[in-house]
C-alpha cells in the first residue's frame, strides 16, 4: 500500500510538471499565431489572456489528482502509459480551449503516437484504429457541411486522432458520454442567461467534455477485438 501512494505522487509530480509545461508552450504558440485567428473571441483577447493564472493552476492541479487517481479503481486497457497520455492531453487541451480556443497540432501527434504504441506493443488491431478514425471523421465532415463554424478545424483533427487511440465503439461511448457532459454544464448556464436576458454566447470547447466523458468511460480488449478483421 505504501508502495502504491508513493508511485500515484510520483505520477502525479510527473503529469503536472509534464503538463504545465505544455500549457505554457500550447499558450506561446496562440500567442505567436494570435494575428492570424479570425475568431470574434480570439480578437477580443491580450497578452495577459495567454498568462497562466492561478485559476488555471486550480485546475490543473485537480484535473492531475482525477487523472492519476482513476486507474486505482479500474482496469484500463491496452497501456497504463497510453491512458496517462490521453488523459494528460486532454486536460492541457481542455483548460487551454477554455482560456484561448486554441489547439496546436502536437495534441494531435501526441494521440497518434499513443495509437502506434498499442498496436505495436499491445497487439490493438490496425482495423479498429482505421474505423475509430474515420467515425468522428465523417459525423464531423457532415456537420460542417452544413454548419462550418460549428467546430475549429484543430478540434475535428484532435478528436479525429483520439478516434485511433480508442477504436469505433468505445469512440461512440466516449462522444455520448461527452454530449451528456456538456450538456449538464451547458443548459444551467442557458437558463441562466435566458433568466438574466443575457445575450452573451456561452463557450463551453467540447474538449473539456471529451477529457470528462474519458475519464468516466474507459475502453475494454473485447471491443477492439471486434474489428480484428
Amino acid at each position: 500500500m505504501i508502495q502504491e501512494y508513493i508511485a500515484a505522487t510520483g505520477i502525479f509530480f510527473f503529469i503536472l510538471l509534464a503538463a504545465y509545461a505544455s500549457m505554457q508552450k500550447a499558450l506561446a504558440l496562440a500567442l505567436k499565431d494570435a494575428d492570424s485567428f479570425d475568431d470574434d473571441i480570439q480578437k477580443s483577447l491580450t497578452a495577459e489572456d495567454y498568462v497562466i493564472t492561478r485559476r488555471d493552476k486550480a485546475f490543473l492541479v485537480a484535473g492531475t489528482i482525477f487523472t492519476v487517481v482513476t486507474p486505482f479503481f479500474r482496469d484500463l486497457y491496452p497501456s497504463i502509459v497510453g491512458y496517462y497520455v490521453i488523459a494528460t492531453v486532454l486536460l492541457v487541451a481542455a483548460i487551454v480551449d477554455l482560456k484561448v480556443r486554441y489547439a496546436p497540432d502536437s495534441f494531435s501527434v501526441a494521440f497518434l503516437a499513443v495509437a502506434v504504441f498499442d498496436i505495436v506493443f499491445y497487439g490493438v488491431p490496425v482495423s479498429s484504429a482505421l474505423i475509430g478514425m474515420l467515425f468522428p471523421g465523417l459525423a464531423f465532415f457532415l456537420a460542417c457541411a452544413f454548419k462550418p463554424d460549428l467546430i475549429g478545424g484543430a478540434d475535428i483533427k484532435m478528436l479525429i486522432t483520439l478516434g485511433a487511440c480508442l477504436g469505433t465503439l468505445q469512440t461512440t461511448s466516449l462522444y455520448l458520454m461527452s454530449c451528456i457532459v456538456l450538456c449538464t454544464l451547458y443548459v444551467p448556464l442557458w437558463l441562466k442567461g435566458k433568466l438574466e436576458k443575457n445575450e452573451k454566447p456561452i463557450f463551453i470547447p467540447a474538449i473539456f467534455g471529451f477529457y470528462v466523458a474519458y475519464m468516466l468511460v474507459q475502453y475494454e480488449p473485447q471491443y477492439l477485438q471486434l474489428f480484428d478483421i
